[in-house]
């Protein structure tokens, strides 16, 4: 199972329900991952697409996120050709990494909020934890949330990677999710 961390709410406290939509522009997917056990490589996905449905309770609050796998870059040409050549993304994986929550969770021995949910690609899909850990920033009438998480290397290789790839990449990697909403 995959886990991973979404800094946004101690609750949805100050979101008006509804839909709120991402803001492309303003919205960013990094993953950081060891490549060949040594090379840390940063790359972000720029292009995503989604909404977060804000429920009046709370918990029946739902988020869906699509990334396009084509827009990873690093920002370096040189570790854009390492990304490449490591097979971290594959492109018959399909155009687009989604996730789709399943259930809010309410704070528990950790004080942070709980979301569940599933991964996946054209390839299938595979469960995700996320952890709520900071207040969403509500300005002008759009929300910042930041999630952090962790994909095992397992969930890459079946999701993402190229065949075979899975041993050139480090046994996790790290998730680093800034999503820019704005109410519909």
């Amino acid at each position: 199972m995959t886990t991973s961390t979404l800094t946004a709410p101690p609750g949805l406290d100050g979101l008006a329900p509804g839909r709120w939509a991402v803001v492309p522009a303003r919205s960013r997917l990094a993953l950081d991952a060891r490549v060949l056990g040594r090379v840390g490589v940063q790359g972000r996905f720029t292009q995503m697409a989604g909404h977060l449905d804000v429920a009046a309770d709370q918990l029946a609050s739902r988020i869906r996120i699509a990334v396009s796998t084509a827009s990873l870059t690093s920002g370096s040409r040189r570790l854009d050709a390492l990304l490449d050549a490591s097979g971290l993304v594959d492109p018959s994986a399909g155009p687009a990494i989604r996730y789709r929550s399943a259930a809010l969770h309410p704070p528990g021995a950790t004080g942070r909020w709980r979301v569940t949910g599933t991964l996946s690609t054209a390839r299938g899909a595979r469960p995700l934890a996320l952890e709520l850990t900071a207040p969403p920033a509500v300005r002008g009438g759009r929300v910042r949330l930041h999630a952090r998480g962790v994909v095992t290397r397992t969930d890459i290789a079946e999701l993402l990677a190229r065949p075979g790839a899975a041993g050139l990449i480090g046994a996790t990697a790290q998730l680093d999710l800034q999503v820019e909403l704005a109410s519909e």
